[in-house]
C-alpha cells in the first residue's frame, strides 16, 4: 500500500480515482488489498490479453514495454524515470 501510494503522488500528487490493470494476479490481489484503505475510488481489472490471441515472447513483451516506459516518461516525466 505504501508504494502504491508513493507512486501515485510522484506521477499526480492531486487524484481522485485510480484505474489498475495488470496481467499478475499477484499484483492484482495485493492492490486490491491496498486499495481498501485508500480514500479514492480504486478500480482494479485483471487483464490476460484477447481471447485467442497469440502470447507474447518475454522479449517482444519487454520491447513493448520499453516503449510504453519510454512515452510515459516523456509525457509525464515521473520521479521513477531515469535521469
Amino acid at each position: 500500500g505504501v508504494l502504491l501510494r508513493l507512486l501515485l503522488a510522484s506521477v499526480a500528487p492531486r487524484y481522485q480515482a485510480v484505474v489498475f490493470v495488470d496481467d499478475a494476479e499477484e499484483n492484482v490481489v495485493n492492490v486490491s488489498r491496498a486499495s481498501a484503505a485508500m480514500p479514492q475510488e480504486v478500480a482494479v481489472f485483471h487483464y490476460d490479453g484477447p481471447e485467442g490471441a497469440p502470447r507474447k515472447s518475454e522479449d517482444e513483451a519487454e520491447a513493448d514495454w520499453d516503449v510504453l516506459e519510454a512515452a510515459t516518461c516523456r509525457a509525464l516525466s515521473p520521479r521513477w524515470c531515469p535521469a
